[in-house]
């Protein structure tokens, strides 16, 4: 077993009793079909079905995850340590930073509070550069080494190798849509943009040390998910949330901002929801 089940006990031996028996529970028998069918799958998918020189695609890590379990959003978490993996691509590919979709908040007995991803909503997009002098005809192949857990009552760590192989089309030509890009594209509507100087739907303000965040439309809720490398939230349980229109969040004392995500949930049915990133910190950079 790799480290990442040593990095579990250790992300646990804080938390409150309930969650560390949540996660150190073996599932019962049942609880997945067989050894050939856990409940969180990954692949490496694409979302065209080739690769053309000196163009920018786009692949992605996803998780076919069965109904009723998560995965763990690379943010601030209770319990869940995220998804984590090491991408080798063929030689002279460029590979960019992975765009993580966001999250969903997932509270679980005892008032434990999760960042996770549901089924259909484990995949992480990364963008590939393909050389310019990528050789026409050839297959190349992208490896992942991949680890993460996945959690209902219990909770699975899993870690395996995954391949992706496409070929190269000449320069100019143009790949088809593969049977994946329907999930890159669900992806890649969640991703959140950097919040504009002048929004025109939400207020992010300071008011001493309380970080206001305040939708200018009626929204059925708003919610902020803490970055990995935030300044904790007191008692984001309740304050990370609202229905009211409006958030009021008091970091711990310290010098990091605030890194995170807002999601404003629009009142129709079916919108989807605006999503920004933010990275703020009080007038003087304390707290």
């Amino acid at each position: 077993m790799p480290a990442y089940f040593g990095r579990l006990l250790a992300a646990v031996v804080p938390v409150v009793a309930p969650a560390l028996f949540m996660l150190l529970t073996v599932p019962p028998a049942g609880a997945q079909d067989d050894e050939d069918h856990p409940p969180a799958r990954p692949r490496l998918i694409s979302e065209y079905n080739a690769l053309v020189p000196g163009k920018t695609s786009t692949i992605a890590l996803t998780f076919d995850v069965d109904e009723g379990w998560h995965t763990y959003w690379p943010g601030q978490n209770d319990t869940g340590l995220p998804i984590t993996f090491t991408l080798d691509p063929p030689d002279g590919f460029e590979v960019g930073e992975p765009l993580w979709p966001a999250p969903h908040r997932h509270i679980s007995e005892g008032g434990i509070l999760d960042h996770v991803y549901g089924p259909g909503e484990s995949t992480v997009l990364i963008p590939v550069r393909v050389p310019p002098d990528a050789r026409a005809g050839r297959r190349v192949v992208f490896k992942a080494d991949v680890e993460w857990l996945v959690c209902r009552e219990a909770c699975i760590p899993g870690w395996g190798t995954v391949e992706l192989s496409l070929p190269v089309l000449a320069p100019g030509e143009t790949p088809e849509p593969s049977p994946d890009r329907d999930r890159i594209l669900a992806a890649r509507r969640r991703l959140p943009v950097p919040l504009p100087k002048k929004p025109r739907d939400v207020a992010v303000r300071w008011a001493g040390g309380v970080l206001e965040i305040r939708a200018l439309h009626p929204v059925r809720e708003i919610t902020f998910s803490p970055g990995e490398k935030s300044r904790p939230i007191r008692d984001l349980l309740r304050s990370g949330a609202s229905r009211k229109g409006v958030l009021r969040l008091v970091p711990e004392a310290g010098t990091k901002p605030v890194v995170g995500v807002i999601e404003l949930v629009p009142k129709e049915k079916g919108k989807p929801s605006r999503l920004y990133r933010i990275e703020t910190s009080p007038p003087g950079g304390g707290g």
